[in-house]
């Protein structure tokens, strides 16, 4: 049996032995073929397919270039595959917001931690007002 369709059926095993509702799996034609089944079968309630063929992300640099040359008061927000390890990095290019979602999602406790290295609120919500 392929290895990445033995490590999905001990990620669902884990997942519903620890009565975690989401998780998230590598894309691969079998693991999506296995999903469907399991799905298929009642096994699973639900999947969802997400972010297949993503463009390569901008990095360090590329947010860098770009605050440098539009040089504007408009926010830029960073977005796409941001961890708390990349967060401080991220500030010092002049990004002054990201935005966050697969971290949250894949662990809630993560958004304390992000609040914390933003020196940010959170319950305070910040807008912008365009001129």
């Amino acid at each position: 049996m392929n290895t990445n369709l033995i490590k999905l059926l001990l990620n669902l095993k884990n997942a519903s032995l620890s009565k975690k509702e989401i998780i998230n799996v590598k894309y691969s034609k079998p693991s999506l073929n296995l999903v469907k089944l399991l799905y298929k079968e009642g096994f699973i309630q639900s999947f969802n397919i997400t972010k297949v063929n993503l463009n390569p992300a901008l990095g360090l640099n590329g947010y860098t270039a770009i605050t440098e040359a539009l040089k504007t008061d408009t926010p830029i927000i960073g977005f796409g595959g941001i961890t708390t390890k990349d967060v401080a990095y991220i500030v010092k290019t002049g990004i002054p917001g990201i935005a966050i979602s697969n971290a949250i999602s894949n662990d809630f406790n993560t958004i304390r931690t992000f609040n914390q290295l933003l020196n940010a609120s959170s319950t305070d919500e910040k807008r912008h007002t365009f001129k």
